[in-house]
């Protein structure tokens, strides 16, 4: 949560300047909230490989518009999704799923 207040403002302005990108965010956080808000109780989170994809298509539609102090902070936060940090430091433990 951290990072995305340090960056909120950037982040804001992307997502007002660029419509697409708006649109994939909505889709992408569409599909995984109903996965995030089970996590907080279970406090496992299923992932499927194309929910990976979709999140990672994202971070890298954002990084196209970034400047360089928030395109650095993208890599290192897909380098965490892909090492399960990023859930392992909420608390939840990911089960990849095929499908």
């Amino acid at each position: 949560m951290r990072l995305f207040y340090r960056h909120s403002l950037e982040l804001t302005s992307i997502l007002l300047k660029n419509p697409g990108i708006t649109s994939q965010a909505r889709e992408v956080l569409g599909s995984i909230f109903p996965h995030i808000k089970s996590s907080i109780e279970t406090k496992e989170m299923h992932i499927t490989p194309a929910m990976m994809h979709s999140i990672e298509s994202l971070l890298d539609a954002i990084n196209t518009a970034a400047s360089f102090e928030l395109k650095a902070t993208l890599l290192r936060l897909k380098h965490d999704l892909r090492q399960h940090k990023l859930f392992e430091k909420l608390g939840i433990k990911v089960v990849f799923q095929d499908g």
